[in-house]
């Protein structure tokens, strides 16, 4: 199971981007988006101004999607209130634990921002809380 809050941040972003194109595309895009997004800093990302918005809006090498920025941006902010309440991202989640993936659909949903079932599914199933997402081989599986 992943326990870093910048990992699970990352792993949500990367499944955010991912809506709509190929895995392909995202892990080889993989590492312009941590250069783009401050190694997924989620104070660092939080905190990113229009300034930031428009810089990543110009990068060709990560997905160029607005709303998908906006929502990286404001997820970022909801995971320091959440860090704040909570102690971290990943004790939030584990107080979460035993949702049913319907009950967690809704509270991510309610939580953050382009957050729909496959997102929360996978996202989930990455950090280690529902089983089935990546096999063995999968390089984010290996990545925590």
């Amino acid at each position: 199971m992943v326990t870093s809050d910048q990992v699970l941040f990352e792993r949500f972003c990367l499944e955010i981007f991912q809506a709509g194109l190929s895995w392909d595309i995202i892990l080889k895009k993989r590492t312009f988006f941590r250069d783009a997004f401050s190694s997924f800093n989620i104070e660092m990302v939080a905190n990113f101004s229009e300034i930031d918005i428009k810089r990543l809006l110009a990068n060709s090498k990560i997905v160029r999607h607005r709303i998908k920025i906006l929502s990286i941006i404001f997820n970022a902010q909801k995971i320091l209130q959440i860090q704040q309440e909570f102690g971290s991202f990943y004790q939030w989640l584990i107080i979460n634990e035993r949702k049913t993936m319907d009950d967690w659909t809704k509270l991510l949903k309610k939580n953050f921002k382009f957050v729909g079932t496959e997102i929360a599914a996978e996202f989930l199933k990455s950090a280690g809380l529902f089983p089935g997402a990546h096999d063995q081989n999968c390089y984010l599986k290996h990545t925590e």
